[in-house]
């Protein structure tokens, strides 16, 4: 199983990225005096996503203080007007695409609430204050692009963060990375969810070229590549080039696209986008799946390939699968169009046990993951490790790392933390150009002194012209220290080396408690999704139990007292009853329990709860009385959510 989607810090303000004047609690900024302060979040966003965002209890003060999302080279002292943003002002203007966007003014008043809506495709987004219209306009869609707002183009914006400017004591903003309003068709919420599929999942859009291996055959004619479908993957829209897009011609009445996720990685897929520059039709074909790549399993028949320029094609299917062929079956290709992208509404098999859609794989991870380096020089000067799990994949020696031609000995090493062991099967490696920075091994270890080799003798780097290359490998032990050591050859000074991001599952299982007798607080067995929203906390002094933002699919638990410092990320159980061991407060949960339906109900007058039907999606649960020590009981799971891990921070 894959670590929950991110955590409570991927929907909070990231301290690396916070002015002098910025103060974070949670996922609360405020300004500390009368100055700008200015603040840019942990988890950011491109491609081709389509993602939602809200901004809470915003006040602020100055017209040019400002919420919404930019770029990493936005300054956090003041929003430039023709910056790489999309953010709305105190004033009501809206900047985006390097300029003055919108036709409509939408103030933000005192406590206000804003929503936006981003289609990282289109390069469209929108905006609304205290659920009015979408960009102040009756008209504004963004299910069907209508009245959008204009930002950077999907073929060269950087990654947007969210962003907020401030100024005075009295302006404070809420961040709200997994909304519970109603999002418009199509769109999901900025974090990232397993639970259900989507473009924006990871392998659905964008570059992929290193995630997925591709063949094809029966195809003549055109402008083709001769070994794979790179062109279809590389998240590219460009048109007029076969090294970004690519055609076939129109004699073809047997062509077959395959698509390989590689070992160990199984993916459901219930709907795919292909995507041209003209409405040409490529006669009739089939989509199916396989785990062998010997016995397929058809999703959808009969279907007519092309028609228009983007052509969404869905079908029902919840089995996950490692190959995927969109195969011809009747009629023949056409010529006339570029074919330029296929998307995958996607999400991992969560009976698997690594994947990258979890918070300690890709994103700003530096609250989680401690680097360190030693044998380079040269570049960046000492900034050798930390940029390469910031998660941002710009250029230059803020956001990435250089090193000089001499290294022979270089080793870089990821320290995940006391008490925390993932399992790593796969690391994937960015640079700008092609470069090779020698040979390399990867190894773990429990200690940080014995080593285990993983994987050895692999060349560091990238040659196929698209960024990006991953380094599969088979392992099952998770360990808490990871290292990448040169053992051959130099290193390169030619690329800007941006990231590194890891194939992730946990090892084992584990019990949720503190650690004081005032409070026994914990959940047996497995942990399990914890609902959709709200605030769970007990009221009593002693022990402030609080899970910090929305709890769908994230969440950090914790106390706030320093006796019991009590921290996991993860999730909580599905079924079995929750309750207290004391007298005074029998809280039960009848029925189905969290996360699913059933009555949730204390049975005292003194603490008289209760929520019907589904589980709160908003809204604090708590016990009043001070001696409450609360339980979770039962196996807590779904068969779908065994060997999920917590990680007691």
């Amino acid at each position: 199983m894959p670590l929950p989607p991110g955590s409570a810090l991927y929907g909070e303000w990231s301290p690396s990225d916070l002015s002098t004047n910025a103060v974070a609690t949670g996922t609360t900024i405020t300004s500390n005096n009368s100055s700008t302060a200015g603040a840019r979040g942990y988890l950011s966003r491109s491609g081709s996503a389509k993602v939602c965002l809200s901004f809470t209890n915003v006040t602020l003060s100055g017209a040019n203080d400002c919420v919404g999302i930019a770029s990493a080279a936005e300054p956090l002292t003041a929003a430039t007007s023709s910056g790489d943003e999309a953010i709305l002002t105190m004033s009501g203007n809206q900047f985006g695409n390097g300029g003055s966007v919108g036709t409509h003014s939408i103030p933000i008043p005192a406590a206000a609430t804003v929503d936006f809506a981003f289609n990282f495709e289109l390069a469209l987004w929108w905006v609304r204050v205290n659920g009015g219209n979408w960009n102040g306009d009756a008209a504004g869609d963004p299910a069907t692009g209508a009245v959008g707002n204009a930002m950077t183009a999907r073929d060269g914006g950087d990654a947007k963060f969210p962003y907020v400017i401030l100024t005075g004591t009295s302006t404070h903003a809420t961040l709200v990375t997994s909304p519970t309003w109603t999002l418009p068709a199509g769109y999901s919420t900025w974090v990232f969810d397993d639970s259900t599929t989507s473009y924006s999942n990871w392998g659905g859009a964008g570059n992929r070229t290193a995630l997925i291996a591709t063949s094809y055959s029966g195809i003549t004619g055109g402008c083709f590549p001769a070994t794979d479908l790179s062109a279809l993957l590389d998240g590219s829209l460009t048109t007029g080039s076969c090294t970004t897009s690519m055609s076939w011609g129109s004699t073809n009445t047997a062509a077959l696209l395959k698509f390989d996720f590689r070992s160990g990685n199984k993916m459901v897929i219930d709907a795919f986008t292909w995507r041209q520059d003209a409405a040409s039709t490529h006669g009739t074909w089939s989509f199916a799946g396989s785990n062998d790549d010997i016995t397929y399993t058809n999703l959808t028949t009969g279907i007519t390939l092309g028609g228009a320029t983007d052509t969404e094609y869905t079908f029902s299917n919840s089995t996950g699968y490692r190959y995927y062929k969109l195969f011809q079956t009747g009629g023949t290709t056409s010529a006339t169009p570029w074919l330029k992208e296929i998307d995958f509404r996607i999400k991992p098999d969560t009976s698997q046990n690594t994947s990258y859609d979890n918070s300690l794989s890709r994103g700003g991870r530096s609250l989680f993951i401690t680097t360190s380096f030693s044998g380079l020089a040269g570049g960046c000067g000492s900034n050798y490790a930390a940029p390469l799990i910031d998660g941002e994949m710009a250029t230059g020696c803020t956001a990435s790392t250089a090193w000089d031609a001499s290294g022979t000995a270089a080793v870089l090493e990821f320290d995940f933390g006391s008490g925390n062991t993932p399992v790593i099967d796969e690391f994937l490696w960015y640079q700008s150009a092609n470069a090779s920075h020698g040979t390399w091994s990867f190894a773990g270890s429990l200690n940080g002194s014995t080593w285990t080799n993983l994987t050895t003798g692999i060349t560091l780097g990238v040659s196929n012209g698209y960024g990006q290359k991953a380094f599969p490998f088979t392992n099952t032990t998770g360990y808490r220290y990871y290292k990448l050591f040169q053992t051959g050859g130099t290193t390169s000074n030619v690329p800007w080396n941006s990231e590194i991001e890891f194939k992730v599952g946990v090892s084992g299982g584990g019990t949720w408690a503190s650690t004081e007798a005032p409070d026994t607080m914990s959940a047996i067995g497995y942990p399990g999704f914890p609902g959709v929203g709200g605030q769970f906390a007990s009221t009593e002094a002693i022990d402030h139990m609080v899970a910090i933002g929305l709890t769908s699919d994230l969440g950090l638990w914790r106390s706030t007292e320093a006796p019991d410092i009590f921290g996991a990320t993860g999730r909580l159980p599905i079924q079995g009853p929750w309750a207290s061991t004391e007298a005074t407060d029998h809280m039960v949960a009848t029925g189905v329990g969290f996360g699913q339906n059933g009555i949730w109900a204390s049975t005292e007058n003194p603490d008289i709860f209760a929520a019907s039907g589904s589980t709160p999606i908003t809204g604090v649960l708590a016990s009043t009385e001070i001696t409450d020590r609360f339980v979770a009981l039962g196996a807590g799971v779904t068969r779908a959510r065994r060997r999920r891990q917590l990680i007691v921070a």
